[in-house]
């Protein structure tokens, strides 16, 4: 206990959310390319310090924007050390369609950390239902009620995706 106390309880955790088909296989690659191209600063209220991004080969200082390697092998994997000892990494599974978030929190007593723990999982899966869909201007063109939420009208279910290049006539044929 004098450990725990002296250095904090820490919780690890991992939430796999799964997303099923071809189609999930589109979302996860847009959940890792949105993250990639538009690292958070903050997640669950801790302030990210530093994203280290496996495929590139590069950890940066959020703050100063200075850009090291971590000389590790490349890998589709985005993890973001935070304030507090609060972490988080985010994968793709290499044999389901399912995105993981690993994640860490520290706190004062087991409880807190479990409080933290709990509140930060929730703000990462409440977050990635928004990356978790489309809408486009069609859909948006085609509603009636444009006091609808977002999550309402955007596309989330039978997602299918093209190259790009693909006319219409191609894209009709994908569909059937």
């Amino acid at each position: 206990i004098d450990m725990y106390e002296k250095y904090g309880y820490y919780l690890d955790a991992v939430k796999a959310i799964g997303l099923a088909g071809i189609e999930g296989l589109a979302k996860i690659k847009a959940i890792m390319e949105e993250l990639r191209s538009n690292a958070p600063t903050e997640v669950g209220g801790y302030k990210v310090l530093s994203v280290r991004d496996y495929s590139k080969d590069t950890i940066t200082d959020v703050a100063t924007g200075e850009v090291t390697p971590t000389g590790l092998p490349s890998s589709n994997v985005l993890y973001y050390d935070m304030e507090d000892g609060a972490w988080l990494c985010v994968r793709p599974s290499g044999t389901e369609p399912k995105v993981k978030f690993y994640y860490g929190v520290k706190g004062t007593s087991l409880d807190d950390a479990k409080e933290k723990s709990e509140a930060l999982i929730q703000y990462i899966v409440d977050e990635n239902k928004k990356l978790i869909g489309i809408i486009t201007n069609r859909d948006i063109k085609f509603e009636q009620d444009m006091s609808k939420k977002i999550e309402e009208a955007m596309t989330k279910d039978n997602l299918v995706t093209a190259k790009e290049g693909v006319n219409l006539e191609e894209a009709q044929q994908i569909l059937k």
